[in-house]
């Protein structure tokens, strides 16, 4: 695997951005969207550079585009839009919630190899099932081309998303090709909404890990049934 990784030069807040949003531009300062110009850049530029200096392979399903934070919401915007350039993104605790979770009406461009991940911790938790319940939608199966991990306690800190970067790299680049289920954790916690004062989820979170070492949330994709007894959280 080559990884390319772009210096933003301080640019994040533009560069990554599809959507204009006045909350940012009232609270974090003028910001001009520029997430199109920059991604072509990528395809333009820095890809062409990569296949014609380095032996790698040009299939869409041996590309990947990652970013964390703003940048998580750049690579998944980019693995919708551009579908026909990037076979897999992967966002780490993505910042969807731009533009009142603009990215939720983005349209799935399929081309059969449309892959993502996402995950988030619950330190910073947002409710972004949405988005997975519209991956699947298009006919995007979790667990094989899919996937959310919900990290509880996470924080919005390089710290936490080291601790969980292997799980997207092994769904990208994995050797092991095995995603039969061989273990699942119950984890219970009730979670504090960012945005709604006094709004509490509360969340019984079935994380499922693979043969090849994946773990994964399977969020809407299980039920549970309480069959006797009290439930606490």
């Amino acid at each position: 695997v080559i990884v390319v990784a772009i210096h933003s030069k301080g640019n994040r807040l533009s560069w990554y951005n599809p959507y204009h949003d006045d909350w940012i531009k009232q609270n974090w300062g003028f910001y001009t969207p520029l997430a199109i110009p920059y991604t072509e850049l990528i395809i333009e530029t820095i890809i062409p550079f990569v296949e014609k200096n380095y032996s790698v392979k040009t299939e869409v399903s041996s590309r990947a585009i990652f970013g964390y934070s703003f940048g998580g919401l750049h690579a998944t915007w980019a693995g919708l839009v551009k579908a026909n350039v990037f076979g897999f993104s992967a966002g780490l605790s993505p910042s969807y919630w731009v533009a009142n979770k603009a990215i939720m009406n983005e349209m799935i461009s399929q081309t059969g190899e449309s892959r993502f991940w996402f995950d988030l911790g619950t330190s910073e938790w947002e409710y972004y099932i949405p988005f997975y319940k519209k991956l699947q939608k298009a006919g995007i199966k979790p667990g094989s081309d899919c996937f959310y991990y919900e990290v509880k306690d996470g924080g919005h800190t390089a710290a936490d998303w080291i601790k969980r970067i292997e799980y997207p790299l092994i769904a990208f680049a994995g050797i092991n090709k095995d995603n039969k289920p061989v273990k699942m954790d119950l984890v219970f916690e009730c979670i504090p909404s960012l945005s709604v004062p006094g709004k509490i989820y509360r969340r019984v979170n079935a994380v499922v890990q693979l043969a090849n070492g994946i773990k994964y949330t399977l969020s809407n994709t299980a039920n549970h049934t309480l069959i006797k007894g009290d439930i606490k959280l």
